[in-house]
């Protein structure tokens, strides 16, 4: 790509990713912050192009932060919820990988719909419903994933429904997370539309963001769910914003 030899342009998309990263660790949903910054970036790209960039950084990202707690993953029982999710993201990758982005609004409308609704539904779930449900939370992975860790969560509270069962909700969460986006990565990559370049960049930004997010998250403590919710809503207002604008200028 052309902006590759332009060291300017390089060097501002790495320094983009390092607030992005620290974002994502202490608030979450940091895909409603780098698609507008992507859009922005790169005004040609597909949908899928942007989505499937994104995905290295997020995939790093999640496996650094599985590696300190990898001896508490249960493989064996959380395996027909693995295979929904990367069926799932399979079939949510093909389905955008070519799409323009001018589908990314209402792609954007319906993540910021689907997050606020999942612990409602998950509130109301039944144990059987949930292969079903991580099946299309795959899905949603592979299309877009903002705010998926949310989402993944609150449906792992099925699974882990008591209150001392917090930690492996979360573990899992990264775990499910984690396979989504190397399957989503593979299936962009067989489709044409990951510029490595590009990935490689950000991603490196991403993950020395996510580092710094987490030596911060120590010092100022675990983010308030009310906190968390204001700040998504927010970023997920502006790339909304973003999005409209592009389609209607």
């Amino acid at each position: 790509m052309a902006w590759f030899s332009d060291g300017g342009s390089v060097l501002l998309l790495f320094l983009t990713a390092i607030p992005v990263g620290v974002f994502a660790v202490i608030i979450g949903a940091s895909q409603f912050v780098s698609i507008p910054i992507f859009q922005l970036f790169f005004p040609q790209m597909s949908l899928g192009g942007i989505i499937g960039n994104l995905r290295i950084g997020n995939m790093v990202r999640d496996a650094v932060a599985l590696i300190p707690v990898r001896h508490d993953v249960r493989l064996r029982s959380m395996l027909k919820f693995i295979v929904a999710v990367c069926a799932g993201s399979v079939i949510g990758t093909v389905g955008i990988a070519d799409v323009p982005q001018t589908f990314l609004l209402p792609i954007l409308l319906f993540a910021v719909a689907i997050t606020e609704a999942a612990p409602w539904i998950s509130r109301h779930m039944h144990r059987h419903a949930l292969v079903f449900a991580l099946l299309l939370t795959g899905i949603y992975y592979g299309v877009i994933g903002a705010g998926g860790s949310v989402i993944t969560m609150a449906f792992l509270r099925v699974h882990f429904p008591r209150d001392e069962q917090i930690h492996s909700v979360r573990v899992h969460m990264l775990l499910l997370e984690l396979l989504a986006f190397i399957v989503s990565v593979g299936a962009f990559a067989v489709a044409g539309e990951i510029d490595w370049a590009v990935s490689i960049v950000w991603g490196a930004g991403a993950v020395i963001g996510g580092f710094i997010g987490g030596k911060l998250l120590r010092h100022i403590g675990k983010t308030s769910p009310a906190s968390q919710k204001f700040w998504m809503r927010a970023v997920a207002a502006i790339a909304i914003a973003v999005s409209a604008w592009r389609v209607l200028r």
